[in-house]
């Protein structure tokens, strides 16, 4: 989002075509018509996220953390005024970088409110390392997020921290429920000698749209 809101003003006056996963509402409130969103925007995800909170985990006091990137604060917003229409109680907001590893003091702060989930607005590489560090502080919340924590990292940095742990709002159809995921899912490893990412089904159906 960060990259897309700016960059969206240079693509439409050069007629260039722009495809973005950026989620922040922004993105497309320029209201350039040569920009697609291939995935659901913020308030969409955020607000979804705060509803499964209240209405599914069923939980009544919350914390939020973001990592002040336009994506992870923009997803945080959303999920924060969903959750008080929710009903919801805030009990603790804290902030921190698309680039720090130790969220020792920003968690030890958040336990000492006792919120029973937390929501984080940010990407998987804080996302994996911040829930090793709530085990490890006996911080027993789930830990929330968008569909940049729905990726193969946070297993791989998380380990079995993320297990019961974790629970993400993924925009669009989930990859192994769409018929021909399973199989797009399989040509894509063969071909890169990689999974498929979050995003790779979206861009790929964009591509050929």
């Amino acid at each position: 989002s960060g990259v897309a809101i700016p960059a969206s003003r240079v693509y439409s006056d050069g007629g260039v075509l722009l495809s973005t996963v950026g989620t922040n509402p922004k993105v497309t409130q320029g209201g350039y018509k040569n920009l697609y969103r291939i995935i659901a925007s913020d308030n969409q995800i955020g607000g979804s996220m705060a509803v499964y909170a209240a209405k599914v985990l069923k939980v009544t006091k919350v914390g939020v953390i973001d990592d002040r990137t336009a994506f992870g604060q923009g997803l945080a917003e959303e999920f924060t005024k969903e959750a008080k229409k929710q009903g919801l109680t805030v009990v603790g907001q804290e902030f921190t970088t698309d680039k720090a590893v130790d969220f020792t003091a920003i968690l030890t702060n958040m336990k000492a409110k006792q919120p029973e989930a937390i929501f984080f607005g940010g990407y998987a590489p804080q996302g994996a390392p911040m829930t090793r560090q709530m085990k490890q502080l006996g911080i027993n919340a789930k830990l929330l997020g968008g569909d940049t924590l729905c990726s193969p990292a946070m297993g791989k940095l998380g380990g079995d921290a993320v297990n019961d742990a974790v629970f993400c709002a993924q925009g669009g159809s989930i990859l192994e429920k769409a018929v021909s995921g399973p199989a797009f899912k399989e040509k894509f490893k063969k071909r890169f000698n990689a999974d498929a990412d979050a995003y790779a089904a979206s861009y790929y159906d964009q591509v050929m749209f």
